[in-house]
């Protein structure tokens, strides 16, 4: 605790002492001294909260190929247009709020694999579907996919 001195006299008490005709003036004030409490200055701290961790992999999410178009050449093989279609399978919810990375890979191309990379919104459960469009080496072959990543980012 801080000491601090406090003058006895006030000019209040002076005031109504001064019409009292037996009222002596003091030589010098008393003083005293009292305790008072220290007074610590207030520290506010702001926290941010820490950003919502969740996790998701591969086996949380189903892609399946929807044919929008298919043009064969006989044994030139076909021109074709697949849309992917995304499921989110997991078992808990997905966060109101963030994207979802998710990568798949497409066969059945006759140059080999295709990657496609999808940013869903966990908000609303959307992506942005394009068309991925393949030539096959005959018509026997049925283009497929699977994911091959999913990582959530947070919205800031």
């Amino acid at each position: 605790m801080k000491k601090i001195q406090a003058l006895l006299v006030g000019s209040l008490m002076l005031g109504a002492c001064a019409k009292d005709p037996s009222f002596t003036k003091p030589e010098r004030a008393d003083t005293t001294t009292v305790d008072a409490p220290t007074t610590t200055s207030a520290t506010t701290t702001t926290t941010t909260p820490a950003p919502y961790l969740f996790e998701t992999s591969p086996s949380e999410w189903s892609v399946g190929l929807v044919t929008a178009s298919r043009k064969c050449f006989g044994s030139a093989g076909c021109s074709i247009s697949v849309e992917p279609g995304l499921t989110y399978v997991g078992t808990r919810e997905l966060p109101d709020r963030g994207t979802v990375v998710v990568r798949i890979s497409v066969s059945g191309d006759e140059d080999g694999e295709i990657i496609e990379t999808f940013e869903v919104d966990t908000s609303t459960g959307m992506f942005q579907a394009r068309e991925i469009r393949m030539s096959t080496v005959n018509g026997d072959v049925k283009p497929s996919a699977k994911v091959t990543s999913a990582e959530y980012h947070a919205n800031r």
